[in-house]
């Protein structure tokens, strides 16, 4: 089934996620694979066994991991309290697949309904698809970059404040100075620029109160962009380059990070369109390249750096994996989807082109999974070199070892960078029903359980598609 999802950024935190999304239904198992597997590896870390569910369906349904490693006499030391914390980011309602397809075309003067903004209104009214309702906007300011709108009810109290004032000024700049040129720099003319279906040469920045369709204020959703405004025949598109900004986040200077993430789907759906492409990436790719980019159009190197240490949140622990979108909040597939992503970026000794091809392969190949990041890491190790990340399986797999080992210079490692610092001691499940989604993955970690229980174990009663891996320091 299709399901369209509108990109909204949500704190709960410290990481950041969004845009309109199209699942396009459930993928095969990955390829074959050994059920166990035992693998030394140089290092100071704890011995553990691995359990990954190797599938990548976009499906809530999870297989059982069997029966665990024996038990120590004490109790296990379960996770601390900021893993039940569910972390920062962005997230995104889910609506109604559009019937409409985006046009490349741009408008012309004999388009009826199309209100040019060459004149920059000083007011008007966007549509707001997270209420469904329209909201009244007045114009604040412009550069040659970026109109700025505020809600009109908003306004006057909000241009009171000096802060408020001097930081909108400050995030205009970034826009100008930063995010728009890092975006044409580093990712090209075609891909690093937004189309301008309202021929103005410039986005908007709707400053507004996030809330949802109850009217119920969500304060701790930065904002979002909708792919549907860059239609010019969606009933409700608004037809302009539109970003949607909590006005908490121009308020308390928060901006950057928000700014950067929904600029850089801005920029993904216009080269679909561009491209004449309709179907997008599944959830976990789309909001983990526009995470990945967030750093290179921000010129702000940690700024996602919450993704990681978010890595031994309670729901990814017990097994809940990247690849499932649900209409509810998860936050697994915006953490484990920007830092597997991040990692392949990382092992592949590359930086913004990593994401740059990825983009323009997927699109241009109309593919909505895994199967683009694949034939790309193929291609990087055309020789199969086991020291080297092979395949989607082979790198997914090193990750999760990765997060566990945290090796200086190889595959089981971030090869040195500073991502590596804020990742946390992997930790054992907090239950024993353990069960895992697709892409899903546990750890049975030494001192949790015994050495002997860890070097003696052997998967009983599991799920077919559930691989074991028991990793070992050869020191």
């Amino acid at each position: 089934m299709l399901k369209q999802i509108l990109t909204i950024t949500l704190t709960c935190l410290g990481l950041i996620v969004a845009n309109l999304i199209i699942s396009c239904g459930a993928i095969s198992q990955l390829d074959s694979f050994k059920q166990f597997e035992d693998i030394e590896i140089e290092g100071d870390f704890k011995s553990a066994i691995i359990a990954i569910n190797t599938l990548t369906l976009n499906s809530s349904e999870r297989e059982n991991v069997g029966l665990p490693p024996a038990k120590p006499d004490q109790s296990i030391s379960y996770l601390n309290t900021n893993s039940h914390t569910m972390p920062l980011i962005f997230v995104e309602p889910i609506f109604k697949k559009s019937t409409q397809i985006s046009s490349q075309k741009k408008p012309t003067n004999q388009t009826n309904t199309l209100s040019f903004l060459n004149e920059e209104p000083e007011t008007i009214e966007f549509y707001d698809p997270f209420q469904e309702k329209k909201i009244h906007a007045t114009k604040t300011t412009s550069n040659n970059s970026c109109i700025i709108y505020i809600e009109t009810s908003s306004q006057a109290e909000l241009l009171e404040s000096n802060s408020f004032n001097y930081n909108l000024a400050s995030a205009m700049n970034y826009i100008d100075t930063s995010i728009i040129n890092n975006a044409t720099e580093l990712l090209g003319p075609s891909l690093g620029t937004p189309l301008d279906i309202d021929n103005n040469n410039k986005i908007i920045i709707f400053i507004t109160t996030i809330k949802n369709n109850q009217g119920i204020e969500q304060e701790n959703i930065h904002g979002f962009h909708w792919n549907d405004n860059l239609s010019d025949s969606h009933e409700h598109s608004n037809k302009r380059e539109l970003l949607y900004i909590n006005k908490n986040n121009i308020i308390n200077k928060t901006y950057k990070h928000v700014i950067a993430h929904e600029y850089v789907h801005l920029l993904v759906a216009s080269y679909r369109i561009k491209q004449s492409k309709n179907s997008n990436f599944e959830t976990w790719l789309e909001e983990g390249i526009a995470e990945g980019l967030s750093p290179y159009l921000s010129n702000q190197k940690n700024i996602t750096r919450e993704a990681f240490r978010s890595l031994n949140y309670q729901e990814i622990v017990n097994g809940n994996g990247p690849f499932y979108t649900s209409e509810d909040i998860r936050v697994e597939p915006y953490i484990l989807g920007y830092t597997f992503l991040d990692y392949c970026r990382i092992q592949m000794n590359q930086e913004a082109e990593f994401y740059k091809h990825l983009i323009e392969t997927m699109i241009e190949s109309n593919t909505t999974n895994y199967k683009s990041l694949d034939s790309i890491i193929k291609t990087f190790n055309p020789s199969g070199n086991p020291d080297v990340i092979k395949n989607f399986q082979d790198a997914f797999t090193s990750y999760k070892i990765a997060n566990h080992v945290k090796h200086p210079s190889n595959k089981y490692g971030y090869k040195n960078h500073s991502y590596a610092n804020y990742i946390p001691n992997m930790q054992s499940p907090t239950h024993n029903l353990l069960s895992l989604e697709a892409g899903g993955s546990i750890y049975f970690i030494e001192g949790d359980y015994t050495k002997s229980a860890i070097n003696d174990f052997t998967p009983e009663e599991s799920g077919k598609n559930i691989k074991f891996i028991r990793i070992k320091p050869t020191n």
